[in-house]
Protein backbone atom coordinates (compact mmCIF):
# COMPACT_ATOMS: atom_id res chain seq x y z
CA UNK A 1 0.00 0.00 0.00
CA UNK A 2 1.27 3.70 -0.92
CA UNK A 3 2.01 5.87 2.41
CA UNK A 4 -0.26 8.88 3.00
CA UNK A 5 0.96 11.78 1.34
CA UNK A 6 -1.48 14.51 2.45
CA UNK A 7 -1.75 15.61 6.36
CA UNK A 8 -5.16 17.30 7.16
CA UNK A 9 -6.08 18.93 10.63
CA UNK A 10 -6.81 22.29 12.56
CA UNK A 11 -3.52 24.65 12.70
CA UNK A 12 -2.96 23.62 16.49
CA UNK A 13 -2.86 19.92 15.45
CA UNK A 14 -0.65 20.59 12.66
CA UNK A 15 1.56 22.30 14.90
CA UNK A 16 1.75 19.82 17.49
CA UNK A 17 2.49 17.25 14.54
CA UNK A 18 5.32 19.56 13.17
CA UNK A 19 7.37 19.77 16.82
CA UNK A 20 7.64 15.64 15.82
CA UNK A 21 8.26 15.86 12.39
CA UNK A 22 11.51 14.03 12.93
CA UNK A 23 9.27 10.74 13.76
CA UNK A 24 7.47 10.83 9.97
CA UNK A 25 9.37 8.95 7.83
CA UNK A 26 7.96 9.34 4.87
CA UNK A 27 7.27 12.85 2.70
CA UNK A 28 4.58 14.96 3.33
CA UNK A 29 3.11 16.64 -0.08
CA UNK A 30 0.29 18.72 1.24
CA UNK A 31 -0.94 20.30 4.20
CA UNK A 32 -4.61 20.71 4.79
CA UNK A 33 -5.74 23.74 7.56
CA UNK A 34 -9.27 23.79 8.64
CA UNK A 35 -11.46 24.81 11.43
CA UNK A 36 -9.52 27.08 13.38
CA UNK A 37 -8.42 30.28 12.34
CA UNK A 38 -4.63 29.69 10.52
CA UNK A 39 -2.35 32.62 10.71
CA UNK A 40 0.61 33.76 9.21
CA UNK A 41 3.42 32.59 11.00
CA UNK A 42 1.75 29.32 11.55
CA UNK A 43 1.27 29.04 8.12
CA UNK A 44 5.06 29.51 7.60
CA UNK A 45 6.36 27.68 10.73
CA UNK A 46 4.38 24.18 9.03
CA UNK A 47 5.88 24.96 5.43
CA UNK A 48 9.24 25.51 7.05
CA UNK A 49 8.80 22.09 9.22
CA UNK A 50 7.30 19.95 6.64
CA UNK A 51 8.71 21.29 3.47
CA UNK A 52 5.31 21.34 2.47
CA UNK A 53 2.40 24.04 0.68
CA UNK A 54 -0.67 24.89 2.97
CA UNK A 55 -3.78 24.56 1.51
CA UNK A 56 -6.93 26.08 3.39
CA UNK A 57 -10.38 25.20 3.17
CA UNK A 58 -13.18 27.53 5.22
CA UNK A 59 -16.46 26.02 5.04
CA UNK A 60 -19.30 26.02 7.71
CA UNK A 61 -22.71 24.91 7.89
CA UNK A 62 -23.54 27.32 5.80
CA UNK A 63 -21.39 26.68 3.01
CA UNK A 64 -17.94 25.66 1.30
CA UNK A 65 -17.68 29.36 1.80
CA UNK A 66 -13.18 29.97 0.60
CA UNK A 67 -10.65 27.59 -0.64
CA UNK A 68 -6.73 28.17 -1.65
CA UNK A 69 -6.01 28.57 -4.96
CA UNK A 70 -2.59 27.74 -6.44
CA UNK A 71 -0.84 30.96 -5.25
CA UNK A 72 -1.43 29.85 -2.07
CA UNK A 73 -4.62 32.78 -1.74
CA UNK A 74 -7.52 31.87 0.11
CA UNK A 75 -10.87 32.84 -1.90
CA UNK A 76 -14.42 33.17 -1.84
CA UNK A 77 -16.24 30.47 -4.15
CA UNK A 78 -18.14 33.11 -5.60
CA UNK A 79 -19.58 30.34 -8.27
CA UNK A 80 -21.41 28.92 -5.56
CA UNK A 81 -21.60 31.40 -2.64
CA UNK A 82 -22.54 35.05 -3.03
CA UNK A 83 -20.85 37.16 -0.14
CA UNK A 84 -22.08 40.19 1.33
CA UNK A 85 -20.24 42.71 3.69
CA UNK A 86 -20.84 44.78 6.05
CA UNK A 87 -19.41 46.82 8.84
CA UNK A 88 -17.60 45.87 11.29
CA UNK A 89 -16.25 49.07 13.27
CA UNK A 90 -12.49 48.35 12.03
CA UNK A 91 -10.86 51.79 13.38
CA UNK A 92 -6.75 50.35 12.25
CA UNK A 93 -7.87 48.20 9.27
CA UNK A 94 -10.83 46.82 6.97
CA UNK A 95 -12.45 44.31 8.61
CA UNK A 96 -15.67 43.64 7.81
CA UNK A 97 -18.38 41.31 9.04
CA UNK A 98 -20.07 38.84 6.10
CA UNK A 99 -23.49 37.95 4.68
CA UNK A 100 -23.82 34.80 2.96
CA UNK A 101 -26.16 33.01 0.31
CA UNK A 102 -25.94 29.56 -1.01
CA UNK A 103 -26.59 29.86 -4.33
CA UNK A 104 -27.28 26.03 -4.97
CA UNK A 105 -28.45 24.73 -1.62
CA UNK A 106 -32.46 23.62 -1.99
CA UNK A 107 -32.91 21.40 1.32
CA UNK A 108 -32.32 23.76 3.97
CA UNK A 109 -31.68 27.44 2.01
CA UNK A 110 -29.17 30.11 3.28
CA UNK A 111 -30.32 33.35 2.53
CA UNK A 112 -28.59 36.20 3.38
CA UNK A 113 -27.40 34.60 6.36
CA UNK A 114 -25.27 36.54 8.92
CA UNK A 115 -21.83 34.79 9.72
CA UNK A 116 -20.34 35.71 13.17
CA UNK A 117 -16.89 35.70 11.94
CA UNK A 118 -14.69 38.76 10.69
CA UNK A 119 -12.74 38.80 7.70
CA UNK A 120 -10.47 41.35 5.60
CA UNK A 121 -10.78 41.20 2.02
CA UNK A 122 -7.66 41.79 -0.21
CA UNK A 123 -8.56 44.55 -2.64
CA UNK A 124 -5.80 43.40 -5.03
CA UNK A 125 -6.54 40.59 -7.81
CA UNK A 126 -4.77 37.59 -7.36
CA UNK A 127 -1.56 36.19 -9.43
CA UNK A 128 -3.27 32.82 -10.23
CA UNK A 129 -5.98 34.90 -12.72
CA UNK A 130 -9.14 34.57 -10.97
CA UNK A 131 -11.61 36.90 -10.43
CA UNK A 132 -12.60 35.63 -6.95
CA UNK A 133 -11.80 37.65 -4.42
CA UNK A 134 -9.38 37.22 -1.94
CA UNK A 135 -10.00 37.02 2.05
CA UNK A 136 -6.56 38.42 2.66
CA UNK A 137 -7.21 37.67 6.93
CA UNK A 138 -9.72 35.73 9.13
CA UNK A 139 -10.00 38.00 11.90
CA UNK A 140 -12.33 35.48 13.91
CA UNK A 141 -15.29 35.71 15.72
CA UNK A 142 -17.29 38.86 16.28
CA UNK A 143 -18.15 37.58 19.91
CA UNK A 144 -14.41 37.65 20.07
CA UNK A 145 -13.68 41.02 19.40
CA UNK A 146 -11.64 42.42 22.43
CA UNK A 147 -13.90 45.25 24.35
CA UNK A 148 -11.92 47.97 25.63
CA UNK A 149 -12.81 51.69 26.83
CA UNK A 150 -11.63 54.97 25.34
CA UNK A 151 -10.03 58.19 27.88
CA UNK A 152 -13.88 59.71 27.75
CA UNK A 153 -15.17 56.25 28.28
CA UNK A 154 -16.42 55.69 24.90
CA UNK A 155 -16.18 52.05 23.10
CA UNK A 156 -13.42 50.76 21.37
CA UNK A 157 -12.73 47.49 19.55
CA UNK A 158 -9.12 45.62 19.18
CA UNK A 159 -9.81 43.18 16.36
CA UNK A 160 -8.44 38.91 16.98
CA UNK A 161 -5.58 39.38 14.57
CA UNK A 162 -4.72 42.32 15.97
CA UNK A 163 -4.09 40.26 19.15
CA UNK A 164 -2.97 37.38 17.80
CA UNK A 165 -0.05 39.31 15.75
CA UNK A 166 1.35 40.73 19.44
CA UNK A 167 1.40 37.41 20.67
CA UNK A 168 2.90 35.30 17.73
CA UNK A 169 5.34 38.01 16.36
CA UNK A 170 6.71 38.40 20.45
CA UNK A 171 8.95 35.36 20.02
CA UNK A 172 10.16 32.20 18.07
CA UNK A 173 9.85 30.23 21.28
CA UNK A 174 5.97 30.62 21.40
CA UNK A 175 4.80 27.03 20.84
CA UNK A 176 1.02 27.75 21.35
CA UNK A 177 -0.92 30.57 23.72
CA UNK A 178 -4.16 31.79 24.14
CA UNK A 179 -5.61 35.11 25.23
CA UNK A 180 -8.69 35.87 27.23
CA UNK A 181 -10.09 39.22 27.71
CA UNK A 182 -12.12 39.03 31.53
CA UNK A 183 -13.20 42.22 31.71
CA UNK A 184 -12.68 45.72 29.93
CA UNK A 185 -9.25 46.65 31.53
CA UNK A 186 -8.31 42.55 32.27
CA UNK A 187 -6.87 40.46 29.37
CA UNK A 188 -5.19 36.95 30.68
CA UNK A 189 -2.35 35.40 28.23
CA UNK A 190 -1.51 31.73 28.52
CA UNK A 191 1.89 30.93 27.00
CA UNK A 192 3.37 27.56 25.92
CA UNK A 193 6.57 28.21 25.15
CA UNK A 194 10.07 26.51 24.14
CA UNK A 195 12.08 24.80 26.62
CA UNK A 196 15.03 27.18 28.01
CA UNK A 197 12.85 30.33 26.32
CA UNK A 198 13.37 33.64 28.76
CA UNK A 199 9.97 33.92 29.46
CA UNK A 200 10.40 37.28 31.66
CA UNK A 201 11.93 38.45 27.94
CA UNK A 202 8.57 36.61 25.92
CA UNK A 203 6.12 37.86 28.28
CA UNK A 204 7.65 41.66 28.49
CA UNK A 205 7.22 41.72 24.40
CA UNK A 206 4.27 40.40 24.69
CA UNK A 207 2.62 42.77 26.60
CA UNK A 208 4.31 45.57 24.95
CA UNK A 209 2.63 44.52 21.97
CA UNK A 210 -0.62 44.54 23.38
CA UNK A 211 -0.52 48.24 24.46
CA UNK A 212 0.43 49.36 21.13
CA UNK A 213 -2.49 47.52 19.51
CA UNK A 214 -4.51 48.79 22.17
CA UNK A 215 -3.33 52.83 21.89
CA UNK A 216 -3.49 52.58 18.14
CA UNK A 217 -7.40 52.15 18.53
CA UNK A 218 -6.96 54.24 21.33
CA UNK A 219 -8.15 52.23 23.82
CA UNK A 220 -7.20 51.69 27.47
CA UNK A 221 -5.29 48.05 28.66
CA UNK A 222 -4.53 48.28 32.17
CA UNK A 223 -4.59 44.53 33.62
CA UNK A 224 -2.73 42.07 31.54
CA UNK A 225 -2.03 39.13 33.46
CA UNK A 226 -0.01 35.74 32.44
CA UNK A 227 -1.69 32.57 33.91
CA UNK A 228 -0.50 29.01 34.53
CA UNK A 229 -3.12 27.23 33.20
CA UNK A 230 -2.39 25.82 29.52
CA UNK A 231 -4.75 26.80 26.69
CA UNK A 232 -7.99 25.74 26.39
CA UNK A 233 -10.04 24.08 23.52
CA UNK A 234 -13.59 25.45 23.57
CA UNK A 235 -15.70 22.95 25.64
CA UNK A 236 -18.55 22.46 22.71
CA UNK A 237 -16.39 22.61 19.27
CA UNK A 238 -13.01 21.26 20.69
CA UNK A 239 -11.55 24.03 18.60
CA UNK A 240 -8.70 26.11 20.22
CA UNK A 241 -9.68 29.05 20.08
CA UNK A 242 -6.85 31.71 20.52
CA UNK A 243 -8.54 34.66 21.23
CA UNK A 244 -11.63 34.45 23.36
CA UNK A 245 -13.73 36.97 25.32
CA UNK A 246 -15.39 35.99 28.34
CA UNK A 247 -18.34 38.89 28.79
Amino acid sequence: AKKLNILAGPPSLLSLIARHRDAIAHPIDTLVSYAEVLDDQTRAHLEAAFGAPVVQIYQGAEGFIASTCRKGKLHLNEDTVLVEQEDADDTTGKAVKVVVTDLYRTTQPIIRYSLNDVLEIDPEPCACGSCFRVIKTIHGRADDIFILKGAAGETRYLFPDYVRRSINQASDAILEYQAIQHATDTVEIRLVLAPGADRAAVEKTVRDNLLWRAQRVSGQLDNIYFGDKPPERNPRSRKLIRVVRRF
